[in-house]
């Protein structure tokens, strides 16, 4: 169940052209709200991972889409836009019999000179730094900082908040947007501890660009 209100009413949510699906886990791929947005936007286009139309094929027949193995670009008609799926060091599943049957990952984002990266779910890793030096300079990194107690099951699947302030650092990227908390209930951490512990290092000067902690529904304007 979720822990926190929606951004933005349904009623008010814009068309949108594309559709990123870092992998399939429940708490990322909705078929409820994948279904709601082919209707809201039927013209909307999926990008995903490899095998991911066997899961979601079935919910958005009419919808056009693509999967990707990393460091593929997918196919687009505009100039000015490219968007990468790259590495994440984590697992796949919906079910007890389907692990890693579809590929999950990351994305790199690039439009008119601005360079977005959405880090999906990963635990700590060497592709961040792989990733940078690939994408020498990235605007936004939006990396996730929750669900990571206990490490002893975590730890490999997702990034605490030092952890995140590292995969920033390491993809030498300017601003840094914290993702995956305060949403659902997904480990033994308190929902809020991920932005005490950001405030904290905020306030200690421990990280190395901008930081930006979205309230729920804030805009921000690139």
């Amino acid at each position: 169940k979720r822990k926190s209100k929606l951004p933005i009413s349904l009623e008010k949510l814009p068309k949108i052209d594309y559709i990123l699906l870092s992998h399939d886990h429940r708490d990322h791929c909705d078929k409820q709200s994948l279904t709601w947005l082919a209707k809201h936007s039927p013209n909307a286009k999926y990008f995903t991972g490899l095998s991911m139309k066997k899961v979601i094929g079935g919910w958005l027949k009419d919808q056009e889409g693509q999967e990707a193995g990393w460091y593929q670009q997918f196919k687009l008609k505009e100039k000015n836009l490219r968007i990468t799926f790259l590495p994440t060091q984590h697992w796949s599943n919906r079910y007890v019999n389907d692990i890693n049957k579809t590929l999950y990952g990351s994305f790199m984002i690039e439009a008119d000179g601005l360079n977005i990266f959405f880090n999906g779910d990963s635990g700590y890793c060497s592709y961040p730094k792989q990733i940078g030096e690939l994408f020498p300079n990235i605007d936004i990194a939006m990396i996730g900082v929750g669900a990571y107690h206990p490490p002893v099951m975590m730890k490999d699947v997702h990034t605490n908040p030092y952890e995140a302030v590292q995969i920033f650092h390491d993809l030498k990227a300017k601003t840094f947007i914290p993702m995956h908390y305060g949403t659902f209930d997904l480990a033994d951490e308190p929902l809020g501890e991920p932005y005490r512990i950001l405030k904290q290092l905020q306030i200690e000067k421990k990280i190395n660009g901008e930081l930006k902690l979205l309230d729920v529904g804030e805009k921000f304007s690139l």
